[in-house]
């Protein structure tokens, strides 16, 4: 039997509330704008980590390479982040509101889980 705190469960819950938030909408350029908004701020944080990975562990072993290290990484995030400029207003303002959002609860969640250690 699946405990009701499994991780994945709570995951799967709030995607699925997502969704339905999103279906009900019915408009399908703002959904597309909110799922884009997504896609460049997780694209410019992956970019984000490859950096900071390869200035804290330089020495780590790497299976791949990065074509053009130092410049790469930065014209992914310079140019995810000025598509901003291309977006509607309400699309912005709620990728903002939920990444706010999951922000507030990723602190309050390390917070208490550390406080209760």
């Amino acid at each position: 039997m699946i405990a009701k705190t499994e991780p994945f469960i709570n995951s799967i819950r709030t995607c699925g509330s997502n969704s339905e938030g999103l279906v009900i909408i019915d408009n399908l350029e703002f959904v597309v704008y909110s799922i884009t908004i997504g896609f460049r701020v997780g694209y410019s944080m992956v970019n984000l980590s490859l950096i900071k990975l390869r200035r804290s562990k330089p020495h780590l072993n790497r299976p791949f390479k990065t074509p053009l290290y130092q410049l790469m990484p930065i014209i992914g995030i310079v140019t995810s982040l000025m598509l901003f400029a291309f977006f509607e207003v309400k699309p912005l303002a709620l990728g903002t509101a939920w990444g706010l959002r999951g922000t507030i609860i990723y602190y309050f969640r390390q917070k208490n889980k550390y406080h209760s250690a």
